[in-house]
């Protein structure tokens, strides 16, 4: 009896070389809603509003 010989690999379960590409993946993923969160608060009105008050109360002669 004759056996065959298994010409393809079986895959490695401790390979982790698609580890780097998810890592960058979440830090794409959360540094944009980061950003999305920033700019939502810069152009809301309740935030400008504020800042505009702060400056006139700072330029305001005692």
């Amino acid at each position: 009896m004759q056996t065959t010989k298994r010409t393809h690999r079986l895959p490695d379960l401790h390979d982790d070389s698609g580890a780097v590409t998810v890592e960058y993946a979440m830090l794409y993923l959360i540094a944009g809603a980061a950003c999305g969160l920033v700019y939502m608060l810069i152009t809301s009105d309740w935030l400008q509003e504020m800042i505009t008050d702060l400056i006139k109360k700072a330029m305001q002669v005692p």
